[in-house]
């Protein structure tokens, strides 16, 4: 994707928000989903100037890297998550104003549809845990997943290798998980 802003980009993007935007767009089942939810349910609530992020650990890679968040700046941003990214989910929430956070740990779907009026109705999303993860987390994650070693990533973080699996061990708690291998998994499933 492209993350170049030009008009021909505001053209665009307003075109596709016409329609009710997801992204990243690997899942159509998300996207038909939400906008056929809102189609449902009518005018009720615009829908127009907001894009639903599918945020699950399957698009780590892409959600890792903070430019799809400059990439609609000016649009509300609605983050429907799993429990394994919420600390992410909540960093984004903490670090920029037209993030909002709708969380799906568990229930129904029509559980989650209430959560979801509720924040676009300009609701506050309550969230079920606090932890969120820092800048330094998301950089150990991302240069993980791009294969860089554990010495390497402490040369840069001016750590020992210690430090780093330490850092990394308590990564892994906040997203619920045990082994980087969770991880390696879901994202490789996802670009099958």
């Amino acid at each position: 994707m492209s993350l170049v802003l030009s008009n021909d980009f505001m053209v665009k993007r307003n075109i596709l928000l016409n329609d009710g935007m997801t992204w990243p767009n690997a899942n159509r089942y998300f996207h038909e989903g939400v906008v056929s939810y809102f189609d449902s349910i009518g005018a009720l609530l615009d829908i127009s100037d907001v894009v639903f992020v599918d945020f699950q650990l399957s698009n780590l890679f892409a959600l890792l890297e903070q430019k799809w968040v400059l990439y609609f700046v000016g649009v509300r941003i609605i983050l429907i998550t799993d429990s394994h990214l919420l600390p992410l989910a909540n960093y984004y929430k903490g670090m920029f104003n037209h993030v909002d956070l709708v969380i799906q740990v568990t229930g129904t779907s029509k559980s989650f549809f209430n959560k979801l009026e509720h924040v676009m109705s300009g609701g506050e999303a309550l969230s079920s845990s606090n932890d969120s993860l820092s800048s330094r987390d998301i950089y150990l994650l991302r240069k993980s997943l791009h294969g860089m070693t554990i010495r390497d990533i402490a040369d840069k973080l001016q750590l020992s290798p210690k430090g780093v699996y330490t850092m990394r061990h308590r990564v892994l708690q906040k997203m619920g998980l045990t082994r980087m291998k969770d991880i390696y998994m879901q994202t490789a499933n996802s670009y099958r």
